[in-house]
C-alpha cells in the first residue's frame, strides 16, 4: 500500500483494470516510459486484488537488485504464490514437480512457465 497511488490519481487506469481483473482470464500488459507510474499502479491494483481476495500472487522486479530481477525465481516465487491461493492449483504443482523435481532448478524458462504457471 505504500507504493500505491495516491486517493483519487490513476482512476480511468485503474478502473479499467479492475474491470479487467473481474472479467478476463488473460495477460493485462501496462506500458508506458520511464516514470509513468507503471509500477505505481501496478501496485495499487495488486493491492486491491489482495483486498478482494483474488490475489494469486505477485512479484515485482526491481533494477537494483540482481535478486528481484531473476526470471527464474519469479516464476518459481509466482508458482508458490499460486499454491498457497488455491489447493487446485497446489494439486497440479505438486504433481508436476513429483513428476518432474529438477523442474524449479531448471534453465529452461519456457518449460518452467509452461508447466508450473500455465
Amino acid at each position: 500500500p505504500e507504493h500505491a497511488c495516491l486517493p483519487g490519481t490513476r482512476a480511468g487506469v485503474l478502473k479499467t483494470i479492475n474491470e479487467w481483473t473481474m472479467d478476463s482470464d488473460s495477460l493485462y500488459l501496462l506500458t508506458g516510459p520511464a516514470g509513468a507510474g507503471k509500477s505505481t499502479i501496478a501496485h495499487t491494483v495488486a493491492s486491491q486484488a489482495w483486498e478482494k481476495g483474488i490475489l494469486g500472487g505477485c512479484f515485482f522486479l526491481h533494477c537494483d537488485f540482481s535478486e528481484h530481477r531473476d526470471p527464474h525465481l519469479v516464476i518459481n516465487s509466482l508458482a508458490f504464490q499460486l499454491a498457497h491461493f488455491d489447493l487446485e492449483i497446489a494439486k497440479h504443482i505438486r504433481n508436476t514437480l513429483t513428476r518432474d523435481p529438477d523442474l524449479v532448478s531448471s534453465q529452461s524458462l519456457c518449460n518452467k512457465f509452461s508447466n508450473l504457471i500455465v
